[in-house]
This record gives C-alpha cells, sequence and structure tokens, in this order.
C-alpha cells in the first residue's frame, strides 16, 4: 500500500509542477507582450513599408506604382548620394575616434584629479541643452564678428565655406557630446581593480607605464563601445547640419539623413528616399555587426 501511495503521487507532483512552469511562462508572456506588441507596430511594421515603398515609385499621391530596383540603381548613379556617403563617413570618423580618446583622457585625468563632481558637472552642461538651442549657440560664435574669430584673431567664414563647414559641424558635435563620452569612459576607469595597480607600482611601474599596460588594455571594451555610439550618432545626423549649414555650402555637410529627407518632402519622391533609407540601415547594421564581432574577440581575449 505504501509503494502504491508513493507511485500515487509522483504524478501528482510532476502535474503541479508542469502546471506551475506552465504558470511562470505564461505570466513572463504577459509581462513581455506590451514589448512585444510596440516592437511589432513601432518597428517591424514601418520596416516593412519602407522596404516595400522603397520598390514602388510614389509622390505622396495616389497608389504606390511597383517597379521593382531601379530606385537603387538610380540613387547608386546619383552624385548626391555618394557625396553624401563621403560626408556621413567623415563624419563618423571626426566624431567617434576623437570624442573617444578626448572622452578616455579626460576621464583618466578627472579620476586622478580632486572635485570630480563639480568637473563632471561641467562636461555634462552641454548635454542640458536641447539641439536646436545648441545650434543657435554655436551659429551666433561662428559668425564674422562671433566669439571664435574674435578669440583667435582670424576672419574665418566657419559655416559658409566649403572648407571648414565640416570641421565646424563636427566641432560642435564633439561639444554636444563629449560629456556623455566623459562619464561613460569614467565609469570604466572608475571600474578597474585597484590591486593590479598596486601590483605594478611594487614592481616599479610608473603612471605612463601603467596606463599603456592596465588602463588601456582593460578599458578597450569601453572604448569600442564608445566608438559604436560615436558612429550612431554620426550615421542618424539631421537636425545640426540642417539647422547649421542646411546641408551646404553645396553638398559639404549634406548627410544621408539629410538627404533622405529631401528626397522624401522637398523632391516628393518617397520610392528613392526609402530606397536610400534601406541602404542607410543595411549600413548601420554592417558597421554594428563588425563592431560587436571586435567586442566578442575582445571577450574571448
Amino acid at each position: 500500500m505504501s509503494v502504491k501511495s508513493k507511485g500515487a503521487n509522483v504524478p501528482q507532483g510532476k502535474g503541479a509542477n508542469s502546471q506551475k512552469i506552465s504558470g511562470l511562462g505564461s505570466s513572463g508572456w504577459i509581462f513581455v507582450s506590451p514589448i512585444l506588441i510596440m516592437l511589432f507596430v513601432f518597428f517591424l511594421i514601418p520596416l516593412i513599408g519602407v522596404i516595400y515603398l522603397s520598390l514602388t515609385e510614389w509622390s505622396l499621391m495616389g497608389t504606390p506604382t511597383y517597379k521593382g530596383t531601379s530606385n537603387y540603381h538610380e540613387i547608386f548613379a546619383n552624385p548626391q548620394f555618394w557625396s553624401a556617403v563621403r560626408v556621413t563617413g567623415k563624419l563618423s570618423l571626426e566624431m567617434a575616434i576623437p570624442g573617444a580618446l578626448i572622452a578616455f583622457i579626460l576621464a583618466i585625468m578627472i579620476n586622478e584629479g580632486k572635485r570630480t563632481n563639480y568637473v563632471s558637472t561641467v562636461l555634462l552642461f552641454p548635454l542640458v541643452f536641447p539641439s536646436i538651442v545648441a545650434v543657435f549657440i554655436w551659429e551666433a560664435m561662428f559668425k564674422g564678428d562671433g566669439i571664435l574669430n574674435s578669440m583667435l584673431g582670424t576672419q574665418i567664414n566657419w559655416v559658409t565655406s566649403s572648407s571648414w563647414a565640416l570641421p565646424s559641424l563636427v566641432m560642435m558635435m564633439l561639444w554636444t557630446n563629449l560629456g556623455y563620452y566623459t562619464i561613460i569612459a569614467l565609469a570604466g576607469v572608475r571600474d578597474l581593480p585597484a590591486e593590479l595597480f598596486d601590483a605594478a607600482s611594487i614592481d616599479g611601474a610608473g603612471y605612463f607605464s601603467k596606463i599603456r599596460w592596465i588602463t588601456i588594455p582593460l578599458m578597450k571594451p569601453i572604448l569600442l563601445f564608445l566608438l559604436m555610439v560615436g558612429t550612431s550618432d554620426a550615421l542618424t545626423l539631421f537636425i545640426q547640419p540642417y539647422l547649421l549649414t542646411g546641408g551646404g555650402p553645396g553638398d559639404s555637410t549634406r548627410t544621408l539623413s539629410q538627404l533622405i529627407y529631401q528626397t522624401a518632402f522637398m523632391y516628393t519622391d518617397i520610392g528613392k528616399a526609402s530606397a536610400i533609407a534601406v541602404t542607410l540601415l543595411v549600413v548601420a547594421l554592417v558597421v554594428a555587426g563588425m563592431q560587436f564581432r571586435v567586442f566578442s574577440k575582445e571577450r574571448e581575449i
């Protein structure tokens, strides 16, 4: 009787456990479902719509007409598209690499100095300004009789010269994002194990030797993350060049995001604008994949 009772209790226990597990699974889907619905409504459906529109001809009036991949052939043959690609690529390099390096140097200096909270607040101060306000501030500084020319004693046409417009835009973006980059780098520097530096000091390592052989190798994931964030900001940059330079002079500061806007709403060619947007998405995914691959290699090391 005792054996039978034990045998009878086993399936009941399994059934109760399976009910608990299934209950946890259903409750988990309930909690996750709002995010999944938002992703479906605000990401997946628009993505499918943009891909479809990139294969059509549509001017915001009437019904889109399917035309295959001809939009892609036309934008690849358009010199303005490749000019926007070059500008976006230059912005990615000139914003991401200097931003990460300067943030890394500032993070080391702040970590070694005093009044770190005060310095961090000063660095984060540009983030308080909305993008439009920041553009207006720098536009006043870039004028012929503005602060920059007065301080430097020059007469540089910062935003009206094709050779200075892009560096001026990069300068403004570095000022805007440097505080955010520095706080991330500072968090990484402060998270480094102190015992490694103590051991290096006992072995007679100097200040720069510690940075070369301890800080930089351990900070590589943070630096790569900053590069990824800076590249993402450059690939999607629109408001600042649109307000500061309007994409000019000529095409010297016209980014891919701005070209998408102009093609869609100035030339009312939604098909080509969608094709440029899909191309930009593919480029962003390729760059992100390469960076994630570097991240994985760093983890393996």
